[in-house]
């Protein structure tokens, strides 16, 4: 069974995709220090898969133990979710989102080559193409804009600094998913939604408050 590292797999699309992945054959294992995340969603992830995750409780950005944890698996690849993610919170504090976020993906880009895992997935966002007159009108090959804040601006950047150490790294594959506001529960409803920080959640709530009231 393949192992992935999943960063940040704790938080609202990491959950999934560790559900995902057992689901599929592989055997995610978290790294995930819970700033962004709720503990809870572990034991939801038990229920519905039936399988205790392994998970480190460490900060990304913290170099020395990450490499701890390379060296005490093998990995077939690594899904990097761990980021700062709130537009708002990020242009109120851009400093503290570009050491994270930047911080953290050098982290693992280090780390994964220390120890010769070569196949990346990264969690961008759709930021990267600033704010377009018609989302239907965006495609994988729309061109990237200048970003409108800080959390925006370090995927930008990210997605450049994966860029620039694939070209000195040949072995290094790697994609980048720039996401739309993702939402959704999972069937079973063990896992749900995550609110913090994303807008449909918080006007699907406001919505219903409004209905009901």
């Amino acid at each position: 069974m393949k192992n992935i590292l999943v960063t940040g797999g704790a938080g609202f699309i990491g959950s999934h995709t560790a559900i995902s992945l057992i689901e599929s054959g592989y055997n995610p294992i978290v790294v995930d220090d819970f700033r962004n995340a709720d503990r809870g969603v572990l034991e939801g992830i038990k229920k519905i898969t039936g399988k205790d995750l392994l998970v480190y409780e460490i900060d990304v950005c913290n170099q020395v133990q990450m490499n701890e944890v390379f060296k005490k698996h093998h990995f077939s690849g690594v899904i990097h979710f761990a980021a700062y993610k709130a537009v708002g919170e990020s242009v109120d504090f851009p400093l503290m989102y570009y050491k994270n976020n930047l911080s953290s993906l050098i982290s693992v880009l280090e780390c994964m080559r220390e120890n010769n895992v070569y196949e990346l997935v990264f969690s961008s966002s759709c930021t990267v193409y600033g704010e377009p007159k018609n989302v239907k009108e965006v495609t994988e090959d729309s061109p990237k804009v200048e970003a409108n804040s800080p959390y925006g601006n370090t995927k930008c950047i990210s997605e450049e600094m994966i860029a620039d150490f694939a070209n000195s790294w040949p072995s290094l594959k790697a994609i980048n998913l720039r996401y739309f506001n993702p939402v959704g529960a999972h069937p079973s409803g063990f896992v749900g939604e995550f609110p913090i920080g994303n807008l449909i959640i918080y006007y699907l709530t406001s919505l219903k408050l409004l209905l009901v009231g």
